[in-house]
């Protein structure tokens, strides 16, 4: 996968945020409600549009794109030897690459989707993904 791809699948996740959290914002407990509300009736097809993005082969490429990104900072050094700047990054990448693998672990159930991504996933990516986009590009 390319770092175009990864850039767009990581987009993706976050433009899925967006809208679930318009949608559930102070209405919705938790994800399993939601999914039972008309709020969620009037997004199924686009929240279905955007998990197509979301195989486990495209989360799987994702991933492996994140580790390569890792193990380039590293630069055949032992983590105690990065900078506190580069140790920064790889951490921030490391948080991103455990986010996808459970995404990918997740991606064929959206009740175990939505469940991960509303209470775990999104908060991170959203907080990460400015600094690990550029670290892939």
């Amino acid at each position: 996968m390319s770092a175009a791809d990864t850039t767009n699948t990581l987009t993706a996740l976050t433009d899925l945020g967006t809208l679930l959290v318009q949608k559930m914002s102070g209405k919705h407990i938790d994800w399993g409600t939601f999914l039972q509300s008309l709020d969620y009736t009037a997004i199924r097809g686009e929240v279905q549009g955007l998990m197509q993005s979301f195989t486990p082969n495209k989360l799987g490429d994702a991933l492996a794109d994140i580790q390569a990104s890792q193990k380039k900072l590293l630069n055949n050094r032992p983590v105690q030897q990065l900078s506190r700047a580069e140790l920064d990054q790889y951490l921030d990448l490391g948080n991103i690459a455990l986010q996808i693998a459970a995404a990918k672990d997740t991606a064929s159930s959206l009740d175990l989707f939505g469940h991960w991504f509303t209470s775990e996933g999104l908060p991170v990516l959203l907080q990460l993904l400015p600094v690990v986009i550029p670290l892939l590009i």
